[in-house]
């Protein structure tokens, strides 16, 4: 065997797994939205739409780039007291922006949904989703931070 041939055996056994990792993602983000939506009906659907849009947005903003940035960043030196600093430096951004905007979605959940929305059924949503958005937030940077820690090794 070649090494061509071990190279084009790793590549497809990889993507073979990729493959089915997002098969398998998109048939239970699929089952679930069933589930949701014989559960709360047309209008619960719509509402959780809404919410998961308004959290997506969101986490967006408050992060602010943050995630990527400190992923690119991080490998660029290998002083533990770097990274620490980095990792520090966005956290003090990212932790009160979150919560600020996340209290703030909560305690304005009414008048969005009422003014906004033209719904004030989803007030609880809104108000539900306010609350997860620092969480959120903070997941996803602590994805980047992870990815940046990860040392790229040559082959």
């Amino acid at each position: 065997m070649t090494d061509d041939d071990t190279f084009v055996g790793t590549l497809l056994s990889g993507g073979g797994i990729v493959f089915l990792g997002l098969a398998l993602q998109n048939l239970t983000t699929f089952g679930a939205k069933v589930i949701i939506a014989r559960i709360l009906g047309q209008r619960g659907i719509g509402e959780i739409a809404l919410g998961v849009t308004i959290l997506t947005f969101g986490t967006t903003f408050v992060l602010l780039g943050m995630n990527t940035s400190v992923g690119r960043y991080l490998p660029r030196n290998d002083d533990p007291a770097f990274k620490r600093n980095v990792a520090r430096s966005a956290l003090q951004i990212v932790v009160p922006l979150s919560l600020i905007t996340g209290v703030a979605l909560f305690v304005l959940s009414g008048p969005l949904a009422t003014d906004v929305f033209d719904s004030p059924e989803s007030a609880t949503t809104l108000a539900l989703f306010g609350l997860t958005l620092p969480f959120a937030a903070l997941m996803k940077y602590a994805i980047g931070t992870i990815q940046g820690l990860k040392r790229p090794v040559p082959k």
